[in-house]
């Protein structure tokens, strides 16, 4: 169990720094919280490298060292995606439109 406490704590953190990147990245003026920062973060840094690996070979993927690069890509695409899908004044206030 503390085991998994732990696993899950640094994904949180891997998460943290990779949404803090590519929101730095971006410059982003879309004025995201840090808690919603973590979570785009924390989802692209779990979506896009299994994205890699369904996309790359196998041979490809022996030798592939980008993981990193490829998370904060993937954090950069959620973000992106959460900005279409979220109107700027509702992100600012914290509102959730229909």
């Amino acid at each position: 169990m503390l085991h998994l406490v732990i696993a899950l704590g640094f994904f949180v953190a891997v998460g943290a720094v990779v949404g803090l990147l590519a929101r730095f990245i971006t410059f982003d003026r879309f004025r995201l919280s840090l808690p919603r920062t973590i979570a785009l973060g924390t989802i692209g840094a779990a979506v896009a490298p299994l994205v890699q690996w369904w996309v790359l070979t196998p041979e490809a993927r022996a030798t592939d060292s980008s993981s990193c690069l490829v998370s904060v890509l993937g954090a950069i695409a959620a973000m992106a995606i959460y900005r279409a899908w979220v109107p700027a004044s509702a992100a600012a206030t914290g509102e959730r439109t229909a």
